[in-house]
């Protein structure tokens, strides 16, 4: 099983970058099977611990992390993240306001498909 301070430390050091979220997102994905909500918990403290600038990067994880589960394994992503979702958007858009647009995008797709 994957480790939850390792995932933690992975997390803390996600940028804008495509690599980046991508890497953070296949760190969720190992605790897929047997904890994903260990895995949404430390994606939820990593992001009230990040600074204002990672918030957006960390929502692209979320959204890589559900999008690449819901294609190649199930729901349990999405299980685990519906609780704690709606709190964390609203907190990165108080947090940092120029970024609610792009919140509102990402939204959008989520209700798209």
């Amino acid at each position: 099983m994957a480790s939850a301070s390792n995932l933690r430390s992975i997390l803390s050091r996600t940028d804008g970058s495509a690599p980046a979220i991508q890497q953070a997102a296949g760190a969720m994905m190992k605790h897929y099977d047997k904890s994903a909500g260990v895995a949404v918990n430390e994606w939820r403290n990593a992001l009230h611990q990040a600074r204002p600038d990672q918030h957006l990067p960390l929502l692209y994880v979320c959204n890589e992390t559900l999008q690449n589960s819901k294609r190649n394994r199930g729901n349990r992503f999405l299980e685990a993240f519906s609780p704690v979702l709606g709190q964390a958007l609203v907190f990165i858009c108080q947090k940092n306001p120029t970024v609610v647009e792009k919140v509102r995008r990402t939204v959008k797709i989520w209700g798209d498909r």
